[in-house]
């Protein structure tokens, strides 16, 4: 289970995620009838930068937003139950309430998993391989099943596809990129952009935030749910792999394949190292890095993408 903190700790990414006093809490648990104690609710650790995250009790996760983030609560509202009626195996949302009168910001009640946050763990491919697997099989179901959700106010994401010139300008303009090493960059992307250049048409319905710190496992290490679906909408199934560390992405395209083949499916290792290559410039220009993700740390996409030429087939003849 997510190893909680006491009710009122300072939440790890600073004092942006709000905070709810016990009063709030007790109003909260009232209204919807959730029948919890408040000795019985603890904060659960805090790995991104958008909700405040309290465990009621066993049966419940409530979720508040910070104010700059009350967009995501509205997509994930739209999605979440879109995703689980289609059956990828994450929490119910049990309660989404806009009534702002005793928050004054949107708040949401989910089913609590029995587990823990994967990104608190190791997260290593060596041991969590099925873990992985999973992920990718979980992705192929959402892709497959979800052909419509209703978003009548238009709250969905629009995930898109970076390109890699204003970032490889932008490094050389701050003396963190030589002309000889982006030579080299614009050289890759040259030879994958016809991949690339492929699955501009491609749409499906997409989680798009598949990192590590969004999937619980089990006590058994076993993948258990996929959660925070506030970054959802439609686009390349492709573009979920960008979050997952460079070397996990074999198995989780592999359990993908398990369940159904891409569309376009000679194109998708390709369109993946495009996108690890761009998150891993972005990275370098995001001063400074917010949240606990695997990728935040300046060098960590590199460390990874390195790793992963080095044993993956598909990378290696366009890193060469």
């Amino acid at each position: 289970m997510n190893s909680p903190g006491r009710l009122g700790d300072t939440a790890s990414s600073g004092a942006l995620l709000p905070e709810l006093s016990r009063q709030q809490i007790a109003a909260i648990v009232a209204r919807h009838k959730l029948g919890v104690a408040l000795h019985e609710v603890t904060r659960l650790p805090s790995l991104g930068t958008v909700n405040t995250a309290l465990a009621l009790g066993e049966r419940y996760v409530l979720r508040v937003p910070k104010p700059s983030s009350v967009r995501e609560t509205y997509t994930e509202s739209v999605a979440a139950p879109v995703a689980r009626a289609a059956g990828v195996r994450t929490p119910e949302l049990l309660v989404f309430d806009n009534a702002r009168d005793i928050v004054d910001l949107p708040y949401t009640v989910y089913a609590r998993v029995k587990g823990e946050n994967f990104g608190l763990r190791d997260i290593a491919v060596d041991g969590n391989a099925q873990v992985y697997r999973e992920i990718g099989r979980q992705l192929a179901v959402l892709h497959q099943r979800v052909t419509s959700c209703p978003d009548p106010h238009g709250y969905l994401d629009r995930p898109f596809r970076r390109e890699p010139g204003d970032l490889i300008e932008r490094l050389g303009s701050a003396a963190l990129l030589g002309a000889y090493s982006a030579k080299w960059l614009n050289r890759v992307f040259d030879r994958l952009r016809p991949f690339v250049g492929e699955r501009r048409e491609f749409r499906r319905f997409l989680h798009n935030d598949v990192l590590p710190t969004n999937v619980i496992v089990d006590h058994s290490s076993s993948f258990a749910a996929l959660i925070d679906w506030n970054n959802s909408g439609w686009g390349d199934p492709a573009l979920e792999f960008w979050s997952l560390p460079s070397r996990a992405v074999p198995c989780a395209i592999a359990g993908y394949r398990e369940i159904a083949a891409f569309d376009g499916d000679g194109t998708v290792e390709q369109s993946v190292l495009w996108d690890h290559l761009c998150h891993a410039l972005e990275v370098w220009l995001s001063v400074p890095p917010q949240g606990s993700s695997w990728s935040r740390p300046p060098l960590a996409r590199l460390i990874e993408l390195v790793a992963a030429a080095a044993q993956f087939g598909p990378w290696q003849q366009f890193l060469a």
